[in-house]
């Protein structure tokens, strides 16, 4: 399988991954920046497709963190903190491994592809990808101590990235 086509299918099945996520929570703010984070990854199969008909991509423009800080606010002020399952934890530590794995692996594209196009696409995918681990990995803390997690404004970190 060319690298491209690779690319393209992991990108779809960590879009279904977070359709299939976000069925599975009730939160209305989570259910929102796991949507988010499904929509992302079908954004970044086309911009992958369109570097390898080549064509210009547009440039990516991450708004998942700001929509969850956004949300993050909204539980501080409502105290709407969700209840969650034990296992809902191992969903969301998969995600983070997929995530990891994702920005390995343009990292190694990157560094790795002779087109200067290419190179930057595959950048550029990898600063989105540590987007999306930075923000699995608060979401994690977050179901694991919710109350404590909102109350210490840890959710206001998210906007320097």
């Amino acid at each position: 399988m060319e690298i491209f086509d690779f690319a393209v299918k992991m990108e779809r099945e960590g879009k279904s991954y977070y359709r299939s996520l976000s069925e599975k929570v009730s939160h209305r703010g989570y259910k929102g920046i796991l949507n988010l984070l499904a929509e992302e990854e079908r954004a970044h199969a086309e911009l992958i497709e369109k570097v390898h008909g080549g064509k210009e991509p547009q440039t990516l423009n991450s708004p998942v963190l700001k929509e969850a800080v956004s949300v993050f606010a909204d539980m501080k002020v409502s105290l709407d903190l969700p209840e969650f399952s034990a296992g809902e934890v191992e969903l969301y530590k998969k995600a983070l491994v997929v995530e990891e794995k994702s920005y390995e692996f343009y990292q190694r594209l990157s560094n790795e592809s002779q087109d200067p196009l290419a190179r930057k696409v595959f950048r550029n995918l990898a600063k989105e990808e540590k987007k999306h681990c930075f923000l699995m990995e608060s979401l994690i803390a977050f179901v694991a101590h919710p109350k404590v997690w909102v109350e210490n404004a840890e959710f206001n970190h998210l906007e320097e990235y």
